[in-house]
């Protein structure tokens, strides 16, 4: 063969190589984004789920159901938003390469508002898990927490055990189940008026409780009535008249046996006895304060004090709004520790009268009653039962449970807290700091481009070089 032939026989099969390895990057690059197939590259196996979650999966398998999980981006504008979205996006998607029966999708809240209508969801970053009928709830910041990574604060993602833990509740039979005490005048959970607790319950249940009334006046079984076996937590919003001894015997039987009460009171509410039994006093009156919603002077704005009842609420700066409240008075020398969890400021006083000027109270100490109170307080007796109490309940009702800022929080936290979910979906994976480069939307579109184009046309320049130059010799 001459020389001129083996020179380009030469060049050729160098274009025609390096043709064929774009050709099959490009493939395999588009058959990546739509088969199962994932490699976990990392030395420490960042980007591989735990054992418990993929055990999760493996028994959604077998049940033969499709759990759809919904989830809402975060507030676009802010810092940590596309972080926080393709955090998600990720996690979503190794969910979905790891199981059949996971569907899911990224829904823009700004642009996709019907979604968000259909769904009931008012916030950001939600993400809503549902199977079949069952469904439960994750807002944004139980997914994330703030670390600090090469000397900046960076969201996070951190939600793997709680997302694992919300599929394990959504396959159980049996849910959590809250109680909500009836037969004194307490708002139905049932009730859409603004008065009722409506959306109360639908939060509970979105949360992935079951919740259901009781009435503790009698036993339909003609023993002494008893607060179900399977209770998680007895609610008690807003009681008109007094529990009776009755009633109060088989709360009492419940909280010796480790069971946990959240108790919402109000003025109007005759404080129960399994209270007064561990030394709270309600002094008659409302309690009232300086600092309060204008212009209302019965409305005030309690300090929301550091506890992990209150950990959200505090750390998201939202605002708590009480409506006519009762005061707590707390034991000075008691064999149980009560922890506080509201509290009125130091100009604070019990209101029992006098003349309102100008639509605001004023202190009148023939009247009035300054005091050391509280608002709300959580306390574990010494057989393991749990109380919490806030001295209002009308924050719950439908007609302000929305309007003030702290609300939804707070009941979440102290729901999580008495049923003891805090605890669980507090024990978390290690949290894995991944190395990652910061790029915006506009710069990884840059990359991409750059990637796709540039970059295999340079590589095509090369080998024709290549080819050119063994043509030349």
């Amino acid at each position: 063969m001459s020389n001129w032939k083996r020179r380009f026989f030469g060049g050729s099969n160098a274009l025609i190589a390096s043709c064929f390895t774009l050709i099959a990057f490009g493939f395999l690059y588009s058959i990546s984004l739509d088969m199962r197939i994932s490699a976990d590259l990392s030395s420490e196996g960042l980007n591989t789920l735990e054992p418990e979650t993929k055990a999760q999966l493996r028994l959604l398998e077998k049940e033969g159901l499709l759990l759809q999980i919904t989830a809402f981006t975060a507030q676009s504008g802010r810092n940590d938003a596309f972080r926080k979205n393709q955090a998600i996006k990720d996690f979503l998607k190794r969910l979905s390469i790891e199981s059949q029966s996971i569907e899911w999708s990224q829904v823009d809240y700004d642009k996709e508002r019907f979604t968000a209508e259909r769904l009931g969801v008012n916030e950001y970053g939600r993400v809503v898990l549902q199977r079949g009928e069952a469904r439960i709830d994750l807002k944004e910041r139980n997914l994330f927490r703030m670390q600090t990574v090469n000397g900046q604060r960076t969201a996070q993602f951190t939600g793997e055990a709680v997302i694992s833990e919300a599929i394990a509740r959504l396959m159980s039979d049996e849910l959590p189940s809250v109680y909500v005490l009836s037969g004194h005048g307490e708002p139905s959970i049932k009730s859409v008026g603004p008065d009722g607790i409506s959306d109360l319950a639908s939060r509970i249940e979105r949360d992935g409780y079951r919740i259901d009334t009781v009435q503790l006046l009698h036993s339909e079984s003609g023993g002494d009535p008893e607060v179900p076996s399977d209770a998680s937590l007895l609610l008690i919003v807003g009681p008109k008249s007094e529990i009776t001894a009755l009633e109060n015997n088989a709360i009492l039987t419940y909280l010796d046996a480790g069971g946990s009460v959240l108790y919402l009171g109000d003025t109007d509410c005759p404080l129960p006895e399994f209270l007064e039994g561990i030394g709270v006093q309600q002094p008659d009156g409302v309690a009232v304060d300086k600092k309060s919603l204008f212009p209302y002077w019965d409305r005030p704005i309690p300090t929301v004090l550091q506890h992990p009842i209150t950990q959200d609420t505090v750390e998201g700066g939202y605002t708590m709004v009480l409506t006519h409240p009762a005061a707590f008075i707390l034991p000075e020398n008691s064999s149980v520790r009560f922890e506080p969890l509201l509290r009125l400021g130091p100009l604070a006083w019990i209101e029992r009268g006098g003349i309102i000027t100008a639509g605001a109270a004023a202190y009148e100490p023939e009247y009035d009653l300054k005091a050391d109170m509280v608002q709300g307080f959580y306390v574990q007796l010494p057989k393991g039962g749990q109380i919490a109490a806030i001295s209002d309940s009308e924050w719950v009702q439908n007609q302000l449970l929305d309007d003030v800022p702290a609300s939804p929080t707070l009941i979440q936290g102290l729901i999580y807290a008495l049923t003891g979910e805090s605890r669980r979906l507090g024990l978390r994976p290690k949290v894995k700091i991944q190395p990652q480069v910061l790029l915006t939307k506009p710069q990884l579109s840059t990359v991409q481009f750059l990637s796709l184009i540039p970059m295999p046309l340079l590589i095509f320049l090369i080998g024709f070089g290549v080819w050119n130059r063994r043509r030349n010799q």
